[in-house]
């Protein structure tokens, strides 16, 4: 499967010192941002195992979630599955 996902700007009032005080560098002001999440799995051994990949953000754009800094770029995630029954 594959997600698009859409975050809108925000901005936080508590963060509204943190263009000062970091010489412009933080903003309270979150940006607005895309990315791209693709999932892909494969059925091996009769259907008894299992492989499942995720990547998240494929574009590897900076998608900021925090106006201090949080932020993710691309990401993966491998998972297995073994299913033991009817062996």
């Amino acid at each position: 499967w594959a997600m698009l996902l859409y975050r809108s700007s925000s901005e936080w009032s508590d963060y509204e010192a943190a263009a000062s005080q970091t010489s412009g560098l933080y903003n309270s002001r979150v940006a607005e941002a895309w990315s791209v999440e693709l999932a892909l799995q494969k059925w091996f051994w009769g259907r008894r195992a299992r492989l499942h990949l995720l990547f998240r953000n494929i574009a590897n754009d900076a998608v900021p979630l925090h106006p201090i800094g949080a932020a993710y770029g691309l990401t993966f995630a491998v998972q297995g599955e073994l299913f033991l029954r009817g062996l």
